[in-house]
């Protein structure tokens, strides 16, 4: 039988099962909450991964200058990242592909982009890779280069998706060009440029090289830099130059090489390391350059500044260097320098007489008995014209220095023959001026030797005498000039004259010299060859010279704005004034003042200058070449005219002496000396002027000699300025009219 359960039972059972169902909803509850909860922790800590992960490789790709990107092709959608960093401005996350194309890219440059994606979705390529300019924010275009590939393929096996990098690589693009532009240069330059490894083979080389030396580039790549030694050098010295090389990275300097064909030429090497991207030696490169034509007409020039060409005497140049020198040495030995100073008596005379060829000839005779008259005891040297030096540079006595002067007149009591049936008679006035006795310096020996020769002719000719202080009248004279010179600017005794020069090739008036003239109320007209060495050696030469070139340059000033503006005006300034005075500061304060043209002002040096070695001319040359100033030397081929110096100097214009000009023409001896001058100075790069043109005779010699310019009285004489303007204006109509008739006469 059952046993039942009691009604009043059943609520209370009820109840229980309520409770239960309760309890394990909230258990329920809790356990779905603490899964979400730990949902949304392992969600918030996935999010703070992947934040961290994109941040690192977005600094990974700043580090390494990269973007990434994929390409949709079904949506046409580009997503990047690191693209920011390239441009350096926002640039979007999500773009689409067309309008980046449109936008971004240059448009020279998408063709080239489309091609290289079409060629790649085609199968013609594993992968693209495409260079080309992108928009930048603030440089305006930059190059990136962008590579990549199909990374996903629909059902139907077409390309789906693009992934790739891209990277800024304007430096590389600049440094290609950069490259490629100093390769070409290399291939045109004159210079022999040769790459060597560190066993100084030769790696490459460029086309000068082969056209110097005769190899080729496949002839010579591989062989050793030996190939190339002179048997003018010994083998230690090209030891010694490739240690130097090897310590140091570098070596320049002159040296003979010999070339494929065992000729051999003087060359100017300058060699240098060359370091890779970790600054270690890689290679050496040598610049090479054939001097041997240079050296020769350096040679050549220095021989003609030191040597009369005549004679083959030493001119005056060699001669104060000798003389300088001696004076030290009898100086430091108290011991005497003489200094005998000879004139040929009545030489203009049978030069004239007989012709400038038989002058020249007797010349030649006169220097070869000097040279055997005193052989012994001294040095001759030829100043100009029939001048001659002989230098004792031991003279221990009055009685051995006259002894000698009757040396040297004795072999012209002897005729000399020009020819068979010409002969000449001629004798020689000798002055004679000793160190220390009579003077301490060069110039003065010579000026006071000049000064007693020229009391030997007044005495009778023929004859030697001593200078001395009574003899000196012109001493005297010089303190009386002196005291006018130094009254003459207050005076307003000075005024210009100026002397057109013509360019031979166009028949116009250039430029003008202005020449100082010096009107003395005491003293009357004073010849510049007089108060200009003066005012040098007072010191005076400062304050006249700023006073030339004012005016000067005011002259010019006026003629330009009278529509003159091809002419240049040329003034002379001396050692003097480019030591003592800024002179480049005051030409370019006189420019700016009257509105002149650099190129319009050019400066004459003078002989003294060229003789100088001091430091402080020489840099206010380069100074006044920097300033543009066109610089000239004067009296070219005279005796002071130094051109062992010439190269040092900034010169862009010659002017041939006079003396030389003068006796040009027809069949003349000086023809060949003339033309070698211009020859050479061309060869420097200058333009040459010739001084003293006198007769048509010159100016078409001068002309066949391929001179520039021209100056002298033919053209015209030195004038004041209101003449001067009058005639270059009547030679610009008159040119200008033989201008029109020579047109005319063609087209006839």
């Amino acid at each position: 039988m059952s046993r039942r359960i009691p009604y009043a039972a059943a609520p209370c059972l009820e109840m229980s099962l309520t409770v239960q169902l309760l309890i394990a909803c909230v258990c329920f509850s809790l356990i779905l909450f603490g899964f979400i909860w730990l949902t949304r922790k392992r969600e918030a800590a996935m999010q703070q991964t992947i934040g961290t992960q994109k941040n690192d490789l977005q600094l990974a790709l700043r580090g390494t200058g990269e973007a990434i990107w994929t390409w949709r092709l079904d949506t046409q959608e580009i997503t990047q990242v690191g693209f920011e960093p390239l441009v350096e401005g926002q640039f979007p996350a999500v773009i689409n592909a067309i309008e980046f194309i449109q936008v971004f890219i240059h448009p020279e440059d998408a063709p080239d982009f489309h091609e290289a994606i079409n060629g790649h979705l085609q199968g013609e390529s594993a992968s693209f890779d495409v260079t080309y300019r992108l928009r930048h924010y603030s440089q305006g275009w930059i190059w990136i280069n962008s590579r990549g590939r199909v990374v996903e393929y629909d059902i139907n096996n077409n390309p789906l998706r693009i992934a790739g990098a891209s990277k800024n690589v304007n430096a590389t693009r600049e440094f290609e060009s950069e490259s490629r532009i100093a390769l070409e240069v290399v291939k045109s330059m004159n210079e022999a440029v040769a790459v060597l490894d560190l066993n100084f083979h030769f790696v490459s080389i460029n086309p000068a090289f082969s056209r110097i030396t005769g190899y080729t580039g496949q002839e010579i790549r591989g062989k050793s830099r030996t190939i190339m030694n002179s048997d003018q050098h010994d083998r230690m010295l090209y030891a010694e130059i490739q240690k130097c090389i090897v310590e140091t990275g570098h070596w320049s300097g002159e040296i003979w090489q010999k070339r494929k064909d065992q000729g051999e030429f003087l060359s100017f090497i300058a060699v240098s390391e060359v370091l890779d991207g970790n600054a270690h030696r890689s290679h050496f490169v040598a610049v090479v350059s054939d001097i041997t034509d240079r050296k020769r007409i350096e040679q050549e020039l220095i021989h003609l500044a030191n040597y009369d060409s005549l004679t083959g005497l030493p001119s005056r140049p060699l001669l104060i260097e000798k003389l300088s020198k001696a004076i030290i040495h009898a100086r430091r030995n108290q011991n005497r320098v003489a200094i005998l100073f000879l004139d040929l008596d009545n030489f203009k005379n049978i030069n004239d007489s007989l012709g400038h060829t038989a002058g020249d000839r007797l010349l030649v005779v006169v220097a070869q008995r000097l040279l055997a008259a005193t052989r012994e005891f001294g040095l001759v040297a030829r100043l100009s014209g029939d001048e001659f030096v002989i230098l004792l540079e031991s003279a221990h006595s009055d009685a051995q220095i006259s002894a000698c002067a009757m040396r040297v007149l004795a072999p012209f009591n002897n005729p000399v023959m020009l020819s068979d049936n010409q002969t000449a008679n001629l004798t020689g006035s000798i002055g004679v001026s000793i160190f220390p006795d009579h003077a301490q310096t060069p110039t003065d020996l010579l000026k006071y030797a000049d000064i007693a020769m020229y009391q030997a002719k007044t005495e009778g000719r023929n004859t030697v005498q001593y200078f001395n202080e009574e003899m000196d009248a012109k001493s005297r004279h010089r303190a009386q000039l002196l005291g006018a010179l130094k009254m003459a600017l207050i005076r307003d005794e000075f005024e210009l004259n100026f002397q057109p020069r013509m360019r031979l090739e166009s028949n116009q008036i250039v430029s003008v010299e202005a020449l100082l003239r010096w009107n003395s109320r005491e003293m009357g007209r004073v010849g510049p060859d007089i108060f200009i060495p003066l005012a040098e050696e007072s010191g005076q030469i400062i304050e006249i010279g700023e006073w030339v070139l004012d005016d000067a340059l005011r002259t010019l000033s006026e003629w330009h704005t009278l529509g003159l503006n091809h002419i240049s005006m040329s003034v002379n300034v001396s050692a003097l004034q480019l030591l003592r005075s800024n002179l480049s500061q005051q030409i370019d304060t006189l420019i700016r003042k009257y509105r002149i043209p650099e190129y319009c002002v050019e400066l004459e040096i003078t002989e003294s200058m060229i003789l100088s070695q001091n430091a402080a001319p020489l840099a206010n040359l380069w100074a006044l070449k920097d300033l543009g100033i066109t610089l000239s030397l004067d009296d070219f081929g005279t005796g002071y005219s130094s051109l062992s110096y010439l190269k040092q100097l900034p010169i862009d214009t010659l002017k041939i002496d006079k003396s030389f000009v003068r006796e040009i023409g027809p069949n003349a001896n000086d023809n060949t000396l003339v033309q070698t001058i211009i020859a050479l100075g061309h060869s420097l790069g200058m333009t040459m002027i010739a001084e003293g043109v006198e007769s048509l005779e010159h100016l078409d010699t001068l002309n066949q000699f391929g001179c520039d310019e021209i100056q002298g009285y033919w053209l015209a004489k030195p004038m004041p300025a209101a003449e001067c303007l009058t005639f270059i204006i009547e030679h610009e109509k008159l040119s200008r009219r033989d201008g029109m008739l020579d047109c005319d006469a063609n087209a006839i």
